[in-house]
Formats: C-alpha cells, structure tokens, sequence
C-alpha cells in the first residue's frame, strides 16, 4: 500500500497537469506541495474546487518533503515506474545516472495514455487525508492506589494516589470541547454604533470605581471618520494606519465589544503577556458597563501561567483563571515540589506490577489535569465570547490538553482560535512581523555529551540499528552518519578554537561557511567557484600547486586518527608559507593576513560538514518521529525551535540555512551553537486569513492589523503587505531631533569594549543631564513631566549606564533601571527600589516609575513598551535621550531573513509556470543573502539595499520609541546622545538624506510623508541644521573603510 510519502508527490503531480498545464515542469508540483501557490499567476482566479484541492495538498503533505531534494527523489521514482500514471515528456532526456535521481526540476513530464486524472486526483486526496489517530488512553488499575512517575534529569519523582481519591481522578478519555465558528463573509462597523458605545463608556468614566477613562469619543474620532463605516471581508488581511496616540488601541476595544455584542466570537493579538493582561482587565471594566454578559479571557502560552497568576495571587484577588498549584505535589513520596512552569503534566508514567515483573506505561496526560489551572486558562479562553491572547502564543504555541475532535496529541494554539473565531484583531500588526522573523530562527548547542545535547541522545539510540520498524532503512543510514559527523567536527574545533594560534576566531557574531570566500579567493588566487573543489567537496580540477593543502583540507571529511587537528592546522600555516615563498598565492600577505586566511580555510571546511550533516537530520528527523523514536523528538523540537506555523516553513530559500557562534561557557571554556533560520515570516502573516484558515478552519477568515509603523517602505522588519481599511495620517510638529555634545562612540565599538564606553558616556554626559532637568522643572510647560527617559542597546548597558549616573551624582537623583523579568537581578550598584522590570511601567502614574527623574532601559523593548502616562492621560516624559546608534549588527540571522523575505516579495511577481518563479525566488534569495554573508559586517560594506533596509528598520525603531512621549499630543524631543551620530565619516544626517533620496528614487516619498509627518518634519529640520557636509550622499559612495 503505498505511503503518504508517495500518495503526496503524487498527487502534486496530478494537480500540475490538472491546473497548470498538461506538460508542466517537475518545479511546478514543487511549488504547490512546498506551500508557494501564491507564485501561480492563475491562484487568485482558481476554481474553489481548485484550490482546495492544492490547499488539502498542503495540509496533509510530509514535512520532509518541503525539502527540494526529498521531493524531486520521490517524484523521481513515480516517473520511472512502469506502473506510475506519470512520465517523463518527449524530448527530455535522461542521464540515468546510476546513484540519485536523474530527473530534474527543469523537466517536463505528462500523464500517460489511458489514466483517468480527476478519478486519480480523488483518489489521492482520499488518500493522504491521514487524521493523526487517537493515542490510546492507559486504563487506570481497577483497585488499589495509583503509583505514578515523573522522569527527570536526576531519576525519578514517584507520586502515589491513594484509592480513597480516585473519585477525583478526571475520566482518561475526558476532552474540552471545540466549537467551530461558522463562516463570516463580511464584518460592517457603522460610526453611530460605535459612537454610542463610546459615549455610555465616556458617560460613566466620571465614577471612579469603574476605572474608565474618557477618551473613548476621542479616539474613535480619529480612526472611524464620523457617519461613516468601516467594511472587512474574510481572506483579505487589513490594516489599519494611524499614528501613534491616536487611539487605535481604544478603537480595538471598541470593534471587539461592537461585534462580540451581535454574536460573533473575537481574538484580540496583543504584543504581550502584560498587555493581555491589561487588555483583559479593560475590556472587563468596559463590558461592565455596556454588555455585562461578556465573557473575557486570557490566551498564552501555558509555560507562562504560573508568571501569569503570580500578578494575581500577589493582590489577593481570584477573578482569575489561575488557580495555579500543582496539585500532583501534595502526592509525591518525597514532598518535593514541582518548578513552576515545569510541573510533570505531560511527563507522567503509570507504574504496576505485570506477572511478576514492573510494568511502567506512559500517560498521555496527568490524571488531575481536569482540576488544573493550565485546563481552566484554555477551557475559559475557548468559550469566552472575547479572548485575548499575546503574539507569539498565536504564531507558535501549542497545547497537549485534550481536545475534542481527532487523535491530535498536540494542536497549536493559532488552529484552535481559527477553528473557533470568525474575526481577529491585531494590536501592532508590525510587532506581530517582528515576533515571526524572531521565531524563525533558533540556536541549537552542538556538543558530545549527552546530557547536554539531544543529538547526542539520539545517535546512542540509533547506534548498532541495522532497522527501525516502519523506517526505510536508507534515512537510519543517513541519521547514523550524521549524528557523528556533527559531534566529531564539533569538537574538532573548539579544540582548535581554544588556541589562537592555531585558529583565531573571527570577529563577528555569526560565522558563516561562505563568509570569507572574497578572501579566500584573492589569496590564493583561484576563482570563487572552483573553492569547493580547493576546500575538497568535489572532485572538480584546481592547479596543481594547491593539492597539498586540498589534501589537508580533506582531513575535515574525515575521522582518522591521525593527523590530528593542531597538526592539520600547522600543515596549512606551512602549505600556505611555501605558496607564498614560491610566488603562488594571489598577493603578499602578512603572518596576520596568513592566519586569517588559514582560520578561514579550516572553518569553511569544518562547518561545511557540519551544515551538511545538520541538513540531512533536519530533513530525515521527521521519519524517525512518525517512526516513534523517542530522541528523534526531542531533536525535532530543537532543531525547529519555536517557529510560526507556516503553509510555507522554508520560505523562499527552500531550505535551513545555518550561521554558526562561539559561546564562553566559563573560564577558557566554549561551545557552538548553530543558528539557523528558515520560513517567510511576511507571507506566514499574509497567509493567516485565506491559505492558513483553509488548512485548519476550512473557510476564511477576517484579519485586522493596527500599527503605526506597519506601512513604512523600505523597513523589512516592520513593513507588511496589507489592504488599507483605515488611513489617519500623521500630524506636522511634535518631533524634534537634535544632538547632545558628546565625544564618545558607543556604537561601533568592539564588545569587549562596549560597557567600558557606555560608562564613559554616563560620566561625561552626566552635566548635561542634570542642567536638562533643571530646566524642564523650571518650565511652566514641563514641570509636570521632568523627567527624561535614556535608552542603550541592551539590558547589560542600560545597568552600567544607570549605575555611573547613580554614582557620578552622588546619589541624589533618582534614577530607575528598568530590565526584562527572564534573568534574576544580581546588580548590587543601584538601591533595591531603583531596579524595575518593564512590567513595572504597566500602570505608571500609580507605579514606581513615576517617582523616577531618570528612567534607563534597552532601546528595543521600550519603544513598544507600555504608555508613560500621567493621570490625565498626557506623556509623562520631557524628552528622550538615545545613547546609542541603535545599528544592528549585519550578520544577524534575523535581520537576514527578513532582508531578503522582503526583497523576494517586493521585487518577484507570479508566473504562468510557479516552477519558473520557484527558481527565480529562490535565486534571488540566495544572491541577497550571499550578498549580505560575503561582505564584511560593518554596515558601511553592506549592500546598498540592505543599507537601506538597516536605516528605515532603525527608523521605526525611534518612531516608536518618540511615540512614549507623545502621547496625548504632547510634544517631544529625542536627544541623540551617541558621537556615532555625528562624529563619524558619515554622519546619521547624511544617513537620513540618502534614505529620503531612496524613498523619492523609489516613488515612495509623498505617500511615506503624508503617513509619518511629524517624523518627516524632524528628519528635514536635523539635515538643516547638521553642520556636517550634506553634499556627500552615503547611499551613493559608501566608505571602504571599516
């Protein structure tokens, strides 16, 4: 009977033949089945029948096959069977090679006489519509206690259930219920319906107890013109463009309420966990008044309730779903106690005694679970009639709670809101992009030992295996070979690495494979082609001169006792002094240029071979899950990190793509990590209402997105691609830029050197402060709002700037350090009561962080950070000091994907032939990315796009970061406090012109004026009265200086 892994390519194949031509290329199926439709110039006008039959095609397809090459291999074997109802076109020649597939994606093929194509298209999906089956529930003994077991990394917690509880124990086959939400074709808000609601809300803000304010009326004014409408269909994602502090938080509330009270269940995305639950208890003070039998819920991740309920618990108060305890603690043998977040729900086996001997079967979920605060959090949030839940939950968390429905052990939290909602709402749309590009990349440790790497775990699984039930033999193969190859060359390196003289490690944050082929080539003056071959990959021809060093380069392939890597590595120093004694290299080159050509060298060879074992395991660990290897999941789960569901996981590069980082792990200790990334984060969101609600829903559904900052052309991060259903443009005025004389450069200096700088900073820009707030308290304007808001790079440098401003003054102002929650806090520099996390600015007028003069924090989670707000809702803040040049460092993952993501769906359009599209995307993506990976990582020697992209991201950035202070039209000024801005060889003036020159060039700069005015006006206002020379464009004539 054949498997999913042929019915799927199979059925590709027909429904190219079917829908795109009767001779397609072999690239056409690989299209539909990798999730890209959207390149086929016919998707949009396809057939319903048409495309649900692709979209089912892409719901039940394997994962391994959105790998090119697991896929033109299984299409391969269906062409050459004599019994497939498939072949290869005439003309087309075929190599026959005895090993792989001799089949490309450039190939026609056709169906063959005598098949009948729609009855075999039917069949098919019949098929590979393969429900994941129920895993059987484990019938509880039917006496006595019940002997339980959590397997930990240190043995075993043992809980024993006496028998007089059992009436207590939840049904093993007890399930939530799931309620699919029927179609909406259209959602219509009509301004007087609104209006009223705002105005009874308005109405009652006058009594106190309610906790309202009176802006609703406002607000809505800004974003719904009055006696209008707003209208929304499902499958379009819209979004709506308002500046910030117009109110388009208040107009979400307003929508939600509006269409919760005629019936329709409503998902509120909000950036995070503190604004859910913010949002959560507004919109209860609001329902209240104006539909009391609204039911409110929180979402999130349930690793996150324990942190959740803590806010809850600390007040006394039990108007939540957080009845957080675990309950199975009170039965454990030993009175340990679970780690909060870390309870054994899903960790449990049942132990007896069969025949004489124990007999230890796994539970798929805890017997209490029914009574458990993780149950009531998602039961409360599936039937709420508004449920609100944080970003990343709805792009990537998942849930093992039972639920009603199919065999599914784990369901995603973003199938279960679209199963059970018709309409979502996304508070800052451009957040939402940013979580998806950062989940779209993960860190996996790479390591020999056991404990600390799964991949480890799973070779000691699979080693001496000559079979695996239900494996094909030729993917345990490739595992068994893998594994070891990438814990070999592993070690192998860091070995080398903890000598510098024998590999000194460049200095960049990721370390590519390919990144110093420039370099490569120029000294040993070979094209960069024929590297592969020097590097020993392939047997392709290189000048006799370099067989010595391929020789030695080959040693990296292998795992021969001898020689060993100190001596591999001094037999390269040599090779490369006798090339360069015998005149062969590309040019003269110093003992330090020779070492860095060596290091390059024995890293383009060592992670060459790590990269590729990683790639095999990536696209084979699949097998072995659905094989129930039990390592192999743990693999997977790494290996994919916490990546956004996507109909597309590869994205436009159709494969991983792997950078790699040393990592100190204590005194002359370090290890590997390989950071990976993958997926089209901007197509995953544009995918949300139509393709993603087809594959989970099976209908479409509404999607709105409110930003400030989601239309900004040119910021690859933050710019996303929607239908405008709303347009408020920006207001001239309020923004002012303007630079603080300062001689010191943080931005630009090494790491080593960055703290050392930042304190630098703090001890020299420590007058001007001091006079600032002087002045601001002695101003009738801004006396309310003395207070002045600084910003560095990262957590690390806001404590040290913090801590030398504390300490330069003596002491006497008050200065608050605000941090992200995740690390514990070990600063001993600052009082107790001056050291805050964000979550502390969630209410500030009543909060601590409204005693501070001075508030200090990272660039990047303040400027979407909570509203710094006095009580009569204006900006509790006189301005705005940035002490550093918030430029990303290029080679960060991240950063990568989203440039070229960005640039393939700008710039390639849809073709007749998706395969043809398939190949052009994906060659686009890989020339900007190797762009990018071979150009050194200072931004001036980055390509001129993704310059572009930087500055326009750090733009953002800075728009939202003003937008703290301007709520309530408050006016605001943001002091570039970094010498990088200004003293440098090009200037951030000069910077801000070629961006607008771009914009013009690019036809964008009336429209991207009319949106961002204010940011507009400041930009204009700080090029004029830069002193610098302006007539020198950067964009232009980048520096070749680093």
């Amino acid at each position: 009977m054949p498997t999913l892994t042929e019915n799927a390519p199979n059925l590709a194949l027909a429904l190219a033949v079917k829908h795109i031509s009767k001779e397609p290329m072999l690239a056409d199926a690989e299209a539909l089945i990798t999730g890209r439709p959207h390149l086929w110039l016919g998707w949009e006008t396809a057939t319903p029948t048409a495309r649900g039959q692709v979209i089912q095609l892409i719901k039940w397809r394997p994962y391994d096959l959105n790998f090119s090459g697991n896929f033109i291999g299984q299409a391969s074997k269906l062409l050459t069977s004599s019994k497939g109802a498939f072949r290869i076109a005439e003309g087309v020649t075929q190599p026959g090679l005895p090993f792989g597939p001799a089949i490309r994606e450039r190939d026609f093929y056709c169906l063959k006489p005598g098949f009948d194509l729609d009855g075999l298209i039917e069949e098919l999906l019949a098929a590979v519509k393969q429900p994941p089956t129920a895993s059987s529930t484990q019938a509880f003994p039917p006496t006595g206690a019940l002997k339980l077991r959590e397997q930990t990394s240190d043995g075993y917690r043992t809980f024993v259930i006496p028998e007089e509880l059992r009436p207590r124990l939840d049904n093993p086959d007890a399930k939530l219920e799931l309620h699919d939400a029927p179609h909406q074709p259209l959602f219509r808000w009509d301004w007087h319906v609104l209006h009223d609601l705002a105005t009874r809300l308005d109405e009652q803000a006058a009594d106190q107890s309610l906790g309202l304010h009176a802006s609703h009326r406002t607000s809505l004014a800004n974003i719904v013109p009055e006696n209008g409408f707003m209208e929304a269909a499902s499958g379009v994602f819209y979004r709506v463009n308002a500046p910030t502090g117009s109110g388009k938080s208040v107009g979400v509330k307003l929508m939600a309420i509006t269409s919760a009270l005629e019936g329709h269940r409503v998902v509120i995305a909000v950036p995070t966990l503190t604004d859910v639950r913010n949002t959560v208890e507004e919109l209860k003070r609001e329902a209240a008044v104006v539909g009391p039998n609204l039911q409110i819920a929180p979402l999130h991740s349930q690793r996150k309730i324990a942190q959740a309920g803590a806010h809850y618990i600390s007040k006394g108060r039990d108007d939540h779903p957080y009845e957080y305890r675990c309950l199975l603690d009170y039965c454990a043998t030993d009175d340990s106690t679970s780690v909060a977040d870390d309870e054994p729900c899903f960790n449990l086996h049942i132990t007896g005694v069969k025949e004489g001997e124990e007999n230890v079967k796994r539970l798929r979920v805890c017997p209490l679970i029914g009574q458990c605060g993780k149950r009531t959090m998602l039961e409360q949030a599936l039937s709420a009639d508004i449920v609100v839940v944080n970003h990343h939950a709805l792009i990537s968390s998942t849930t093992r709670i039972p639920i009603a429905g199919d065999g599914a052990s784990t369901r995603s939290i973003l199938e279960l809101l679209l199963r059970s909602s018709p309409l979502f709402l996304i508070d800052e749309i451009d957040g939402l992009l940013q979580s998806a590009i950062d989940t779209s990349k993960f860190e996996l440790p790479l390591s020999n030992h056991h404990e600390h790497s799964s991949l480890a775990e799973l070779y000691l699984e699979v080693f001496g295996k000559d079979s695996i039930p239900d494996l094909d033999d030729s993917v345990l193969f490739r595992v068994q070979r893998a594994c070891p190859a990438v814990i070999m060359n592993t070690t192998r390196l860091l070995r080398l690495a903890r000598n510098e003289k024998h590999l000194p490690w460049p200095n960049r944050e990721t370390v590519w494979e390919r990144a110093d082929d420039l370099m490569i080539s120029e000294g040993l003056a070979v094209p960069v082609e024929s590297l592969d071959a020097v590097c020993g990959f392939n047997e392709d021809p290189i000048p006799e001169h370099l067989h010595d060093l391929q020789a030695l380069l080959r040693t990296f392939s292998r795992n021969n006792p001898q020689p060993g890597p100190e001596e591999v590595s001094l037999g390269i120093k040599l090779a490369l002094n006798e090339l360069g004694t015998t005149k062969k290299l590309g040019k003269h080159l110093s003992e330090d240029q020779a070492g860095r050509l060596k290091a390059a060298l024995i890293l383009r060879a060592s992670l060459h071979y790590i990269e590729e074992s990683l790639r095999t395991l990536y696209a084979d660990i699949p097998a072995l899950v659905r094989a129930k290897v039990l390592s192999a999941l743990k693999v997977q789960q790494d290996l994919a990190g916490s990546a956004p569901f996507s109909p597309t996981p590869l994205g436009p590069l159709q494969r991983v793509v792997y950078g790699f980082k040393r990592k100190r792990t204590g005194r002359g200790m370090w290890s590997l990590q390989v950071v990976a990334m993958c997926g089209d984060p901007h197509r995953t969101l544009q995918f949300l209402p139509n393709l993603t609600s087809q594959i989970f829903a099976n209908v479409d559904r509404t999607f709105i997105g409110f930003s400030a900052t989601a239309f900004f052309p040119g910021a690859s991060s933050f710019d996303l691609k929607a239908k405008t259903l709303v347009d408020v443009p920006d207001a001239k005025g309020n923004i002012v830029f303007e630079d603080v004389p300062v001689s010191v450069h943080v931005s630009g200096s090494d790491l080593d050197n960055r703290l050392e700088n930042v304190r630098a900073l703090g001890q020299e820009i420590w007058p001007w402060l001091d006079a600032k707030l002087e002045a601001l308290r002695l101003d009738d304007t801004t006396k309310e709002r003395a207070r002045l808001l600084l910003v560095t790079g990262s957590d690390a440098e806001a404590e040290e700037l913090a801590s030398t401003l504390y300490e330069v003054s003596g002491g006497s102002k008050r200065i608050g350090w605000f941090r992200g929650g995740k690390k514990a806090d070990r600063q001993d520099r600052l009082p107790r009561e001056q050291r805050m996390t964000y979550d502390d600015l969630a209410n500030f007028a009543a909060g601590p962080g409204a005693q501070m003069e001075l508030l200090d924090s990272s660039i990047y989670p303040m400027a979407r950070g909570h509203n710094m707000v006095t009580d009569q809702g204006k900006s509790a803040l006189g301005g705005v000091v940035v002490c550093v040049r918030p430029m990303p460092s290029s080679d960060q993952p991240s950063n990568n994907l989203a440039h070229l993501c960005y640039i393939v769906g700008d710039q390639l359009l849809p073709n007749v032939s998706p395969g043809l599209a398939l190949m052009e995307e994906r060659a686009l993506a890989n020339k900007t990315l190797n762009g990018i990976r071979t150009s050194p990582p200072y931004f001036s020697r980055q390509p001129k796009a993704i310059r572009h992209f930087t500055i326009m991201n750090v733009l953002v950035t800075l728009t939202q970061l003003v937008g703290r202070a301007r709520r309530g039209g408050t006016p605001v000024t943001c002091y570039l406090a970094d010498a990088a801005f200004f003293d440098n060889r090009t200037t951030w003036a000069q910077l801000l012109a070629g961006t607008i020159k771009t914009l013009e060039d690019a036809g964008q700069w009336p429209e991207f004026s009319r949106h961002h005015a204010g940011l507009v006006e400041a930009m204009q206002l700080y090029i004029e009265k830069s002193e610098n020379d302006s007539g020198r464009r950067y964009h232009d004539e980048p520096s070749a200086e680093d």
